[in-house]
């Protein structure tokens, strides 16, 4: 009998409530800021912060909307619903740290920065998983 090899999640990385979705580079949309630090997503609860080793600086570029960076285009008010991608370039992965999670190695490509979302059966109601 031959084993039939399934993939789940090919394509996804998750780091506690953030998932990197990996994207042909043609999706990622016009009128994008790049951001000028290597943050994906601030923590809410915490203040921890899901982020890329300072030293990958030239190999990895963040686009966000124009609101979720400040004037200097640092990170800031990031919220799940924005648009958000990151890029990373170069033939090597990547490390993504973060206070309480295991850092996870993300290799070079396109991917779509989301958030994990949760649903409250009782209240019927679907929400963002806070860090």
């Amino acid at each position: 009998m031959r084993k039939l090899k399934l993939k789940l999640n090919e394509g996804l990385l998750q780091q506690g409530d953030v998932i990197l979705q990996r994207i042909d580079s043609e999706a990622i949309p016009q009128g994008l800021v790049k951001q000028k630090d290597l943050v994906l997503q601030l923590g809410e609860v915490t203040g921890h912060k899901h982020q890329f080793k300072t030293d990958a600086e030239d190999r990895v570029s963040i686009f966000s909307s124009k609101d979720a960076v400040d004037a200097k285009g640092f990170a800031k008010n990031i919220t799940p619903d924005m648009g958000r991608y990151v890029i990373i370039e170069g033939d090597q992965a990547i490390p993504l740290v973060h206070e309480e999670h295991k850092t996870i190695m993300v290799p070079p490509g396109t991917y779509k920065i989301s958030i994990v979302y949760e649903y409250d059966y009782e209240k019927q109601m679907l929400s963002y998983v806070a860090d």
